[in-house]
């Protein structure tokens, strides 16, 4: 099967509507719809672990912006959220990335100062938190772009908002083993070879 996560946000952007597609190439003539999520929640990252999908959601306003599991069966369930309290916008689990036995993904909670950015494992069984960003300029979070798996080592790309301040301060944070994490400094490029 191949999916599609669909967000509709209005001009002024404060409603979206999050859905999840699928088709059967060859089989079906057409998408069918598979989830709606809650008002103003969209899917920014999917991918298939252990045989179930997964959908990390973007949060567009006073949400928690929760990471779904898709069961065999077909029913799709929240494993887990962003952390915190609902934030006014902009909250996500996201950079959802298989490595080795498990998944991880960042989960970004946007609460001004008290904001939270964490990259997080899921081994079939428990979610923990692997490593904590630091905030930037103060108050900015980062939030997961992508994640790759090259030569053995995961790499998490991520960024902070679209702020006026936020030039140079997108990170790449890798680990060879999921447990212990580094990351690149503020501007510096990172050559993964």
């Amino acid at each position: 099967q191949l999916w599609c996560g669909t967000g509709n946000a209005s001009a002024t952007s404060t409603t979206i509507a999050g859905a999840m597609f699928r088709i059967r190439p060859g089989v079906d003539t057409g998408w069918s719809l598979d989830k709606e999520f809650p008002a103003n929640e969209c899917p920014i990252s999917i991918i298939s672990y252990r045989g179930r999908m997964y959908a990390g959601l973007f949060a567009e306003t006073a949400a928690v912006g929760a990471l779904y599991q898709r069961s065999t069966a077909g029913a799709w369930t929240v494993l887990t959220d962003s952390g915190g309290a609902p934030s006014a916008k902009g909250s996500r689990c996201s950079a959802l990335t298989v490595f080795g036995d498990n998944l991880y993904f960042v989960a970004t909670n946007v609460q001004g100062a008290s904001s939270t950015a964490r990259i997080r494992k899921y081994d079939d069984t428990t979610v923990s938190t692997v490593y904590t960003y630091a905030l930037e300029a103060g108050d900015l979070p980062q939030f997961g772009l992508t994640g790759i798996v090259h030569n053995s080592v995961i790499y998490i790309a991520s960024r902070v908002s679209s702020f006026p301040n936020s030039t140079a301060l997108g990170r790449v944070a890798y680990s060879s083993d999921g447990s212990s994490w580094s990351h690149n400094a503020a501007g510096e490029v990172l050559q993964i070879t």
